[in-house]
């Protein structure tokens, strides 16, 4: 694992730890950026490198994924 820190001192995870912390896929975390919902740091290399708060934020989009996911079974359980 790489960790490093950014300008206010806070650790930075790499994708592959962020996306197991998370719970999605390293496919997800690119999609993610690829439409601009979060911006990782990058490296002189290219790596990417997520901070605290973008954890904080992808961890309420995982939520909120899976309310949304809870609420349509509920409503196709409920049509069925």
């Amino acid at each position: 694992m790489v960790m490093t820190e950014n300008r206010n001192g806070n650790g930075l995870r790499t994708i592959g730890t962020v996306a197991e912390a998370v719970g999605v896929s390293l496919t997800t975390l690119r999609l993610l950026e690829a439409q601009a919902n979060v911006l990782p740091y990058r490296t002189d290399t290219n790596l990417r490198l997520y901070d605290d708060e973008m954890v904080t934020a992808l961890c309420a989009f995982r939520r909120a994924q899976q309310e949304r996911k809870t609420r349509v079974g509920k409503e196709m359980a409920g049509v069925a």
